[in-house]
């Protein structure tokens, strides 16, 4: 935060008080949001695994497609 912080005349604008706040609104807000970014990427390749059971992929033919997949995929292979 403090490399963001635009300079200041003073030494430590945020101060103890400050950097508390910020670590209180952290840790109340980072956990869920991280719990629901892994759930949504366990939802994601439960997806793909559906949609590649749908259309009756051999192993062979998911892996071919995950090797000749683009370089920016929304989500990475499990393995």
């Amino acid at each position: 935060i403090r490399k963001r912080m635009p300079k200041t005349k003073s030494s430590d604008p945020l101060g103890v008080a400050g950097i508390k706040a910020v670590r209180e609104t952290y840790n109340e807000y980072a956990p869920p949001i991280q719990f629901r970014k892994a759930e949504a990427l366990r939802l994601e390749h439960r997806l793909s695994d559906l949609v590649n059971q749908a259309y009756g992929l051999t192993p062979e033919e998911i892996d071919l497609m995950w090797k000749t997949a683009p370089p920016r995929m929304p989500i990475a292979r499990q393995i």
